[in-house]
Formats: structure tokens, sequence, C-alpha cells
């Protein structure tokens, strides 16, 4: 994982723009990111009816500076979204993001997910962190974005 090096640590989610907690779970990993000194913003691509509901919890937390929602209701070029992206995080209480997961692997963006175990294909830019607690998702992005930036030879390009 690249550390970031001028702004935020980019964190992509993707899912359809509805009440899940996973959503909900991914936009409060910013907050206690933020609060371990990590800065950090979130965008979250998606289609759905309850970008209200999701645009509540961001405002509820004071987010609304780091946490960015775009629609996609034909579809996401993942390449695009990878492009701007440090990482993927994934905190599905479901069904996993999968074309977001494997265009993440292609383009070498490490992954944080909470549905990807061990032996379900995990790799070294797959980041399986086994509970979907907020604060374990945070430190395990917080384990890894340190590494980075004591690390700059682990930089993809």
């Amino acid at each position: 994982m690249r550390a970031p090096t001028a702004g935020a640590l980019r964190l992509l989610s993707a899912g359809p723009l509805s009440w899940t907690q996973g959503l909900e779970d991914a936009i409060q990993v910013v907050g206690l990111l933020l609060d371990r000194g990590i800065a950090a913003r979130l965008r979250i691509v998606g289609a759905g009816d309850d970008l209200d509901a999701l645009c509540f919890a961001r405002h509820q937390l004071g987010l609304e500076r780091h946490v960015e929602f775009r629609r996609a209701e034909r579809g996401v070029n993942w390449g695009e979204q990878m492009e701007w992206a440090d990482a993927l995080l994934d905190v599905s209480v479901r069904d996993s993001p999968r074309e977001a997961l494997s265009q993440a692997r292609s383009s070498a963006v490490p992954a944080f997910t909470t549905t990807v175990q061990g032996g379900d294909g995990a790799d070294a830019g797959m980041h399986a962190v086994r509970s979907r607690d907020p604060e374990a998702v945070a430190q395990a992005i917080a384990t890894v974005t340190r590494q980075a930036a004591a690390s700059p030879a682990t930089s993809r390009s």
C-alpha cells in the first residue's frame, strides 16, 4: 500500500446506496482513522434509493468533509475509481463487492475486507479483517498505513 503523499488516505467502498450497516460502518472507520491522526477520505460508489439515510449518518458523525457519495446507476468504471483510491474498504454485511475486489487486485490497490478470509482468495494485497467492528477495521488500516509510510519501497506504481 502506498502511503498518501499529499492529503488524505483515499478509501473506496462500493455497494448499493441503501441503508446497510456495512456502509455506516465504513463511514465510522473514517472517523476512527481521523481520531488516530490519519487523514482519510471515503468515496462510496453505487446505486440505490437511500442516499439520504447515508448522508444523515455522515452528518451525525460530523464527516461531511471526509465522506462523499457517487451514484453509479449505469455501472461503475472501476479502472477510474481504482486510479483515485489508495485502498478498497469492504465491510459488507452480506455480499462482498466481488467486481470491485477483483479490480482492486488487478490494479494493485490493497483491499481491507471483512468478507474474504484466509483461504477464500486472500493474497498479499488483500487484508482480511476478522471483525466487522469499525474499530478493528480502522486498526488494520492504521497499521498497514503506518508500515507503508515507514517503508516507501512498498508503494504501488
